[in-house]
């Protein structure tokens, strides 16, 4: 009970925390459980990520680090709601790895020095470590992916390897060339994208501009490549079925490897509602302006939960943060009311991505973005508009 970490992977002997082995059904939390589903996990993913295959050097932790925990992540995904998991493991990213990557401790995820090994296990090298593992795993496809997992495993077995060992075996088992991508290991900081549209009604034509930059890096960048998950909405909010580079579908991946790029999308019958970097496909900060109704259309009708959630987060703080700056008789947005109401009538959404979805954001959160204003300020707001969407929502609430 006095271990100062979760648990360690030693090879023929495992050391946990009793917080993460025990739990009595009487006195444990659902969060407990989970807790224990994915520790346990972890460490015995660690079995091959990190003791049959080894590291040749400890610059290569976030091999053993990062890939074990997108394996824990993926496990307990599979073992629960799938979006309410990567949501939680994104705000977890958010939390701790995006300001330790906008701060002075900024490191790549493989860093090339260190003083004391102990300040290695950091969020960068566990955690964004995590999504440039899960980015090769959108990139090349998951069957891809799972041939050159076990081929890596096969091949290094009783060995001591390097990141550049397992890109080049992902390399050979899908025929993609992954050596752009090796730039996440390389460069610290987290990539900014702008993103802006263009339709053309008589071509029927939607053109989507990308630009990619490193703000907080004193020297210009080398491009990332990024896997972007995404589809378009109607302003009905019907997902399409959209042409890319001659391939129908509701969803296409892109990838995109220039500072600035673009993609066109054929087929499109009237001017629609881009949906971004779906289920958080790369770990950036994203920029993108849309009006109300098409966001109001994003969070009652994305295909994609993570992104109906973020639509959700967005506009619920963007609304709780004018409110208390500017502070009238608004009994809150009905149109907003009205959207969320669709989505508590959708039999299929998960209840807990439902639950997760109703909670606006924290006080805490909106403190941290609210450049100014004051705790009471922001609470008054936040507390407004739960009232003034219960009191609009309350038969249906009840209902479900």
């Amino acid at each position: 009970s006095d271990f100062n970490m979760g648990a360690m992977e030693n090879k023929g002997l495992n050391i946990f925390n009793s917080k993460y082995v025990l739990a009595s059904p009487q006195t444990a939390t659902d969060a407990d459980f989970e807790g224990i589903l994915s520790v346990v996990g972890h460490e015995y993913f660690h079995n091959w990520t990190g003791n049959r295959v080894t590291l040749r050097d400890w610059f290569q932790l976030s091999l053993k680090e990062g890939w074990t925990v997108f394996r824990d992540q993926e496990f307990s995904a599979s073992h629960s709601s799938r979006t309410v998991k990567r949501i939680q493991d994104v705000a977890t990213l958010r939390e701790h790895q995006f300001p330790e990557d906008g701060g002075p401790m900024a490191h790549a995820v493989r860093p090339d020095q260190y003083i004391e090994i102990n300040n290695f296990y950091t969020a960068t090298v566990y955690r964004k470590g995590a999504e440039v593992i899960r980015m090769l795993h959108t990139l090349i496809g998951p069957e891809a992916f799972h041939r050159g997992s076990k081929l890596f495993f096969q091949k290094f077995d009783g060995k001591a390897v390097t990141i550049e060992d397992l890109l080049a075996v992902m390399q050979e088992a899908s025929g993609e060339d992954l050596s752009q991508f090796k730039r996440w290991y390389e460069q610290a900081g987290t990539p900014h994208v702008k993103a802006s549209t263009t339709y053309d009604s008589t071509k029927k034509t939607l053109t989507l501009s990308l630009e990619q930059s490193l703000p907080q890096q004193q020297t210009a960048h080398r491009p990332f490549v990024m896997p972007v998950r995404m589809g378009l909405l109607s302003p009905s909010g019907e997902n399409l079925n959209i042409s890319f580079e001659g391939q129908q579908a509701k969803e296409h991946t892109l990838r995109f490897q220039e500072r600035v790029q673009t993609f066109v999308f054929e087929g499109v019958d009237s001017e629609p509602i881009p949906s971004l970097f779906r289920h958080f496909s790369s770990p950036i900060h994203l920029h993108q302006e849309l009006s109300k109704e098409q966001r109001l259309t994003l969070l009652a009708y994305d295909s994609d939960e993570f992104n109906r959630y973020e639509s959700i987060q967005n506009y619920a703080k963007d609304w709780i943060l004018q409110q208390a700056r500017h502070p009238g008789e608004d009994s809150g947005d009905k149109e907003f009311f009205k959207a969320l109401q669709h989505l508590l009538q959708s039999d299929a959404c998960d209840p807990s991505f439902l639950a997760l979805s109703l909670s606006f954001p924290s006080t805490d959160y909106l403190m941290q973005v609210s450049q100014g204003l004051s705790l009471d300020q922001i609470d008054a707001a936040r507390s407004q508009l739960l009232q003034a969407f219960a009191l609009f929502s309350k038969d249906l609430l009840l209902e479900v």
